[in-house]
């Protein structure tokens, strides 16, 4: 199977957690190629974790609806929830700037999300355009944002902040890591399989971009993703998708 390659210096980073959390909320061969008709049911693991984490005991989402509460008063902006229960994540966003101009409108947004698959978040901006025309709604994502830069910057470290205090052992996910594709997958929240990372272990209400590159810096935050035992040696790095075993290596 021919994947796009990314360069990680698997010896120095380990992505292990992130890939057996999606090993053990989706079937044993996610990551193989499959046609439409032989796509597995989603697995129970990921079924009974949605019914713990939203629906038996309430406490997690007691735990979320606080902590919204507290981002909103940090950040002092518009705070949406974007969690509804079938995703393997809670999500939310906050809006930074709303500009209205006759049928356009342009927004700037924070949207961020808590794994319940495993101890990950990530937070992304999105610019996006909307434009109606003969009661038609036409939108588009002008960029993404992908680390703290330019007029997201407070916001954003802001976020990141808050939710490394209140999930203090909770990892952020680098772009360079969600992006990558995933095939395979199915799940039991969409009627489309997910196509990334991102997807499988976050939701799907931010499409992101396979090439496409988002606005900073798309390792942001991966040093503390890095290998315990992990020693500089000036060894070479190594052009892989740490979910594909495909690898080529290079100086």
């Amino acid at each position: 199977m021919q994947e796009t390659k990314y360069m990680f210096q698997l010896k120095k980073f380990d992505f292990g957690e992130i890939q057996n959390a999606i090993q053990m909320c989706y079937p044993a061969d996610a990551e193989k190629e499959t046609t439409d008709s032989d796509h597995c049911p989603a697995s129970q693991t990921l079924s009974t974790l949605i019914a713990e984490q939203f629906y038996d005991n309430g406490i997690f989402f007691t735990r979320w609806n606080n902590f919204t509460d507290q981002v909103a008063e940090i950040t002092g902006l518009p705070l949406q929830g974007t969690t509804y229960g079938q995703a393997p994540s809670f999500s939310a966003f906050i809006t930074l700037e709303k500009q209205v101009s006759g049928n356009f409108t342009r927004t700037k947004e924070l949207h961020f999300f808590i794994s319940i698959a495993g101890k990950f978040y990530t937070v992304i901006g999105k610019d996006n355009s909307a434009l109606v025309v003969d009661q038609q709604h036409f939108r588009s994502t002008t960029c993404m944002i992908i680390s703290p830069v330019h007029e997201y910057a407070t916001a954003f470290q802001q976020l990141t902040d808050a939710i490394e205090k209140e999930y203090s052992d909770y990892r952020f996910v680098p772009f360079e890591v969600y992006r990558q594709p995933l095939r395979g997958l199915t799940t039991g929240y969409a009627d489309e399989a997910p196509q990334t990372v991102f997807e499988a272990i976050f939701d799907r209400s931010v499409l992101i971009p396979k090439y496409a590159p988002g606005l900073g810096d798309a390792y942001y935050k991966s040093e503390n993703w890095r290998s315990a035992d992990y020693v500089d040696d000036g060894s070479y790095w190594i052009g892989v998708t740490p979910f594909s075993d495909h690898q080529e290596t290079g100086s």
